[in-house]
């Protein structure tokens, strides 16, 4: 059940959006679409154990995109959240977004994404 996650940038004072996609039952391309699931996100400094504060966390990913099919013809599930701009992130600093889904009957996946915190320049 592990697929392809995003967010590596998170810009301060700004809402951010996170995301895994192609959410399956398992790791191979034809597994089952997942989309009844409890994801969430959190988010901690790289390195330790310390939440972000600003937020109250877990941040729960809702289903954007259901996945249809099986075998070949499968499309995974898509599932987005918003990290608030009340995040306390310090630009210049790496912190870990860490991701699970729980589907039930077995099927748990975990990521951690890497983000880098930064400020918004045009």
């Amino acid at each position: 059940m592990s697929r392809l996650t995003e967010l590596q940038i998170a810009y301060l004072a700004n809402d951010n959006r996170i995301g895994i996609r192609d959410l399956r039952a398992d790791s191979v391309q034809s597994g089952s679409p997942i989309n009844t699931a409890s994801v969430t996100v959190t988010m901690v400094l790289s390195g330790t154990a310390s939440t972000v504060g600003g937020v109250s966390w877990p941040i729960a990913l809702t289903l954007v995109t259901s996945g249809t099919g099986t075998g070949e013809d499968a499309r995974g599930s898509r599932w987005e959240g918003v990290l608030p701009d009340a995040l306390s992130l310090t630009a210049g600093e790496h912190y870990q977004a860490e991701v699970t889904a729980n589907a039930g009957d077995g099927f748990l996946g975990f990521w951690k994404i890497r983000v880098l915190a930064k400020h918004r320049e045009s």
